[in-house]
Formats: C-alpha cells, sequence, structure tokens
C-alpha cells in the first residue's frame, strides 16, 4: 500500500487516538529532563492533551500564553514550556520532513545531528552523502 494511502488509512481509522498519543509521547519528550526524573512530563503531558485536545500543538506553537489554563501551570511555567518547545521546533519540523522519504525517526535524528538545519542543503544537492556520512 503505498504512503498515501496508508497515511489517510489512519487517519480515517484511528488517526485520533494515534494522534493522541504521537502527542503525548512527543509531548513527553519536549520537557525534558527537569520534570522527567520525576514522572511529571508525562502527567503535564496527559492533563494538556485532556485540556486541549487536537489543539495543543497549536497552542504549544502559536498561543502558549494559554498553557496557564492548564491546573497546576503558572504563567511563568507556560513560558519556559513554550520556549522549550520551540527550541525543539526545528527538529520535530525535520523529522516530520524526512518521515516522507521512509527515513525513520531514530534515522532522521542521527542526520540531523549531524547536519542541523544544512540537512535541507545537502538532501537537495547529494542525497547520496548521507549514506556516505551516516
Amino acid at each position: 500500500m503505498p504512503l498515501p494511502l496508508i497515511i489517510q488509512s489512519v487517519n480515517d481509522g484511528m488517526g485520533g487516538t494515534l494522534r493522541g498519543i504521537a502527542l503525548l509521547v512527543g509531548l513527553g519528550s519536549m520537557f525534558g529532563a527537569i520534570l522527567e526524573a520525576s514522572g511529571g512530563a508525562q502527567t503535564l503531558a496527559v492533563t494538556m492533551v485532556k485540556k486541549f485536545g487536537d489543539e495543543t500543538m497549536h497552542i504549544l506553537d502559536d498561543e502558549p500564553e494559554r498553557l496557564s489554563e492548564v491546573k497546576g501551570i503558572s504563567e511563568k511555567a507556560a513560558r519556559s514550556i513554550a520556549a522549550q518547545v520551540q527550541e525543539k521546533r526545528e527538529v520535530r519540523e525535520a523529522l516530520l520532513f524526512l518521515q516522507q522519504y521512509g527515513i525513520s525517526n531514530r534515522q532522521a535524528l542521527k542526520i540531523w545531528d549531524a547536519y542541523g538545519m544544512d540537512m535541507y542543503r545537502v538532501l537537495k544537492e547529494n542525497p547520496y552523502q548521507l549514506a556516505e556520512d551516516i
């Protein structure tokens, strides 16, 4: 089955559930080691997704001040979370970009670590360089 049909099938079938899981995993990883040690990142991610649903990533990216609507998140914490999410935004976009070429997240992170934003230029000019370097 071609990738576009798989994606459409997932979105039509269990898309909402899978998006929710992806958000939980993504958000949990974004909040870093500070909350990770206490298990707070997972709890916070679950709480945010319960509050904002499919709009969670939009709110993190475009309306971070709304995070303070979540019980237990102060305005200061909302700003801190938003800053961390913005720092990870380029990585998230790179992973999504590479996924369309069938590149796993693990491999995409290796590519990102090796090239950073230069990855787009390398892919455009000489994609075979990835095989040599990574």
